[in-house]
């Protein structure tokens, strides 16, 4: 048991979509104390940072997302058996939103893809993140969710089997625009 600390990680895949049978990641870390600082992972990934059976773990500085509009990745960043991480400053885009980059890959409605998915973990914090394409999913698992911005129509926090999410009014897509709405009123 120890741990790892990895600075500046890139992986690209830019000119391919992979198809559903290649079921590994770009990056995928298991262990005792994962640290990452400022890691890029780009293209037609199935899925792109896995975080399994991580004890402590904290993502800081990440840009986890297809290319363009013809290569999409399929899930971003997938957290799951594991507590007492973080995930923030980062950016997340590009997930499989159109027929033409699915390669036989689920196509996500807009903003209903899996930009974080967080399972069977607890005391996971994520925050101060653009998710572009995509929203966070929480199944079965403890999650803070704090400053996210959000671009989609269907983007915000989706809750799964369980969940138990403690968000802050920016984290919460629908009550920023209900609340939006309520100021904007009380001040006319």
């Amino acid at each position: 048991m120890g741990i790892v600390s990895i600075d500046n990680l890139f992986f690209y895949l830019l000119s391919e979509n992979l198809d559903p049978s290649v079921t590994f990641p770009a990056f995928w870390a298991k262990g005792n104390k994962i640290m990452v600082n400022n890691i890029e992972i780009i293209g037609g990934w199935n899925r792109g940072l896995y975080l399994d059976g991580v004890s402590v773990f904290k993502l800081s500085g990440f840009n986890v997302s297809g290319s363009n509009s013809s290569t999409q990745m399929a899930e971003a960043i997938y957290v799951e058996n594991s507590d007492s991480g973080e995930i923030t400053s980062g950016w997340v885009e590009h997930l499989v939103d159109n027929a033409g980059s699915a390669n036989g890959r689920t196509v996500w409605a807009n903003g209903e893809g899996h930009a974080i998915y967080v399972k069977n973990s607890k005391a996971i914090k994520i925050g101060e993140s653009n998710i572009s394409t995509g929203a966070i999913y929480v199944d079965n698992s403890d999650v803070t969710v704090d400053q996210i911005k959000y671009a989609q129509t269907n983007a915000g926090i989706k809750m799964l089997n369980n969940a138990k999410v403690n968000a802050t009014e920016s984290a919460i897509k629908t009550q920023n625009l209900a609340l939006t709405k309520q100021k904007q009123m009380e001040k006319s």
